[in-house]
């Protein structure tokens, strides 16, 4: 049998790391198109938001996949960590 709540967790987790892959590509074709440095390109809110939520997914799909009660606390505390900070940055007045 498959086990569909794993491959859930695993699709959470390897979406988290495409929309990371995604908003750094994004953010390298700004800071090159704009000449502009990485770190403004980087400090941008849309970044800000993408590249958080992305570290959320990746943590909760981790936290779903793993056995022992101490690393799922673990994970899922980094993944509230990154909901604060996605949730803090879509704040921001630009």
């Amino acid at each position: 049998m498959i086990d569909w709540i794993n491959v859930g967790f695993g699709a959470l987790w390897i979406i988290g790391l495409s929309v990371i892959l995604a908003t750094v590509s994004i953010a390298e074709y700004q800071q090159i198109t704009e000449s502009i440095s990485w770190r403004a390109a980087l400090k941008r809110r849309g970044f800000q938001i993408a590249f958080n939520v992305g570290l959320m997914l990746f943590c909760f799909g981790w936290a779903g996949m793993m056995h022992e009660v101490w690393e799922q606390v673990v994970w899922e505390f980094l993944g509230i960590a990154f909901a604060y900070y996605a949730w803090s940055a879509s704040q921001m007045i630009s």
